[in-house]
């Protein structure tokens, strides 16, 4: 067993006899240069971490190698050899310098493509060299686990297949992540990233999402766009079930399944909307305004009115009243700020099932309160 922390740049010839290379060996050491004999079989843990090693020739005969044996060394190349069964992928964290990663043709456990380890079956992605050149990297659709950090230096983005269901440890800020599926379906496939980290998915759309009820079928179409927004094509990569009916007032669910190398379901919503109103007269009163719209009883079970004090609505303050009469064609809103504005809109809804399917908003009007004094 060779354990020896050195502190030379090169190493003299180690033994032929040599069998094994202890944990800790030349860690911190000061080693650059090395030549492993034939007969080792075994690197122990953190053997070669945090030393000035660029390159290093692995024997044939090398069995095993050790977690974080090459931690934070400068290695930049590095050839796994046919007869290695072990190999984690710790054995080469935060090797900042590295480029490249092949293996040997005949090992039965790990595999290389384009400098990129794998397991043999190339089901799980081990190491993503921090300096290999490209800007961009399609995960293999065999990838099922995903062990690297995709923190290195030139990428910016990364595709990521339906085939991966479980996580890597730290994807860059900076990298922008492409799914192959649904936001749901990401989350179910337990792939964390970091805070502020870009993730785009698959998306869909309807062309409308309203239709103004005649007695006739209303269908919107479909589209469907990948996480680069290129659009897909039905049939090819996905399928679309159509509800039934499509003539009533009521609220209706197209559902999009992806296929082929894209996974998940959109739930696409629209609906076939009663006739709106519009309003006729706003009028303040002492800390009240009273409103009153255009009368629409046909297929209308009530009306809904809005107000707040946000010009464009986008507020959680935001207050509604149900009128549940459609022959009821005003409302008196009090306890109301003075020398407020507040806007206000009406629309009609249409009760189906125990849900109400509403009109378009009426337009707009504000008014400004009065004082009770």
């Amino acid at each position: 067993i060779f354990q020896l922390y050195y502190h030379l740049g090169e190493m003299p010839d180690l033994p032929s006899t040599l069998k094994y290379i202890g944990d800790f060996a030349f860690q911190f050491s000061g080693l650059s240069k090395i030549t492993i004999p034939e007969s080792v079989i075994r690197i122990g843990n953190s053997a070669f971490a945090n030393t000035g090693i660029n390159s290093i020739t692995l024997p044939k005969n090398l069995s095993e190698v050790g977690e974080e044996a090459f931690k934070e060394s400068k290695l930049e190349t590095l050839n796994i050899p046919s007869g290695v069964v072990s190999f984690p992928v710790s054995a080469l964290d935060n090797c900042r310098d590295l480029k490249s990663v092949t293996v040997d043709a005949d090992n039965k456990y790990y595999s290389a493509s384009d400098g990129i380890l794998f397991n043999k079956d190339k089901t799980v992605l081990m190491v993503y060299p921090n300096m290999k050149e490209g800007k961009h990297y399609n995960i293999p659709s065999t990838v099922r686990t995903i062990n690297t950090d995709f923190d290195v230096r030139y990428l910016e983005t990364v595709a990521v297949p339906k085939s991966v269901v479980k996580g890597t440890k730290k994807v860059a800020e900076r990298i922008k992540l492409y799914y192959f599926g649904t936001a749901e379906e990401f989350g179910k496939a337990d792939i964390p990233v970091s805070y502020g980290t870009k993730v785009k998915f698959c998306r869909a759309k309807l062309s409308r999402t309203g239709y103004l009820y005649n007695g006739k079928t209303h269908t919107p179409k479909v589209k469907v766009y990948d996480a680069g927004g290129n659009r897909l094509k039905e049939k090819k990569d996905y399928t679309v079930s159509l509800p039934k009916g499509r003539k009533k007032i009521n609220t209706y669910i197209i559902r999009v399944k992806l296929k082929g190398k894209y996974k998940g379901t959109f739930n696409l919503e629209y609906s076939i909307m009663p006739e709106g109103t519009e309003i006729k007269k706003l009028k303040a009163g002492a800390s009240s305004f009273k409103v009153t719209w255009n009368r629409q009883s046909k297929n209308v079970s009530g009306y809904n009115i809005q107000y707040t004090t946000v010009e464009n609505f986008n507020t959680t303050a935001v207050k509604n009243i149900y009128v549940k009469s459609p022959k009821k064609v005003s409302a008196t809103v009090k306890g109301l700020s003075v020398d407020r504005k507040y806007y206000v809109r009406v629309r009609t809804y249409k009760k189906v099932g125990g849900k109400k399917v509403y009109s378009k908003w009426s337009k707009t009007k504000k008014i400004k309160v009065k004082s009770p004094f």
